[in-house]
């Protein structure tokens, strides 16, 4: 596994908000947004690492997004890049 040291890892912000997730089987929802950076956030709502989403964050944009971890209720996405 080649995880960024604290040093490296982009600096997250703590948020307050909600955003919509869709799933790719279509399903959508709201969940509770815990921070957010440069390349992911957390969020709260039952996912699985590995899940396929994009997630919709308000006065921010639409970003297909990865599953990286999820214990308990708390799940952490990393945003995809293109191009």
């Amino acid at each position: 596994m080649n995880a960024l040291s604290p040093c490296l890892r982009p600096h997250r912000h703590d948020v307050s908000t909600e955003a919509e997730v869709i799933r790719a089987c279509g399903n959508s929802g709201t969940v509770p947004v815990a921070d957010l950076s440069i390349d992911g956030c957390s969020v709260c709502g039952w996912f699985s690492a590995g899940d396929r989403l994009t997630i919709a964050l308000p006065r921010i944009g639409k970003f297909e997004a990865g599953v990286r971890w999820a214990p308990r209720g708390r799940s952490g996405l990393r945003f995809e890049r293109s191009g």
